[in-house]
């Protein structure tokens, strides 16, 4: 996740509802706001905002499926505005997209390693 600040705190708790998300990093222009939130909300990783860009360059230079993609903000842009369509009308709600979920980040990495 890019950004820490108030309207991040939305994400951070209704993001545990889906299977299909999982903050596995959060980042910010101040590192103090990426620690604090990450402690908070018991996300495994906290770094800046260029080390999380970096993940997605090396994911692309690599051929590893990127952590953050087009195609996966879309389907959860699906899946939170499915969420509300279901509380609003007191019904399920079928997504109309899929995606195939991102590797998570290794354990035991050194703060600032996105990959081993």
């Amino acid at each position: 996740m890019i950004g820490c600040g108030e309207i991040s705190k939305r994400y951070f708790l209704h993001c545990p509802i889906f299977d299909i998300l999982e903050v596995v990093a959060c980042s910010s222009l101040h590192m103090d706001s990426a620690r604090d939130m990450a402690k908070k909300y018991g996300v495994p990783k906290a770094c800046t905002v260029d080390d999380l860009l970096a993940d997605l360059a090396y994911g692309i230079q690599s051929g590893r499926q990127h952590r953050a993609s087009g195609e996966l903000a879309y389907h959860v842009l699906d899946a939170m505005l499915a969420f509300e369509d279901s509380a609003r009308e007191g019904k399920c709600i079928e997504l109309q997209s899929r995606c195939t979920p991102p590797a998570t980040l290794p354990l035991g990495l050194v703060e600032g390693n996105l990959d081993d």
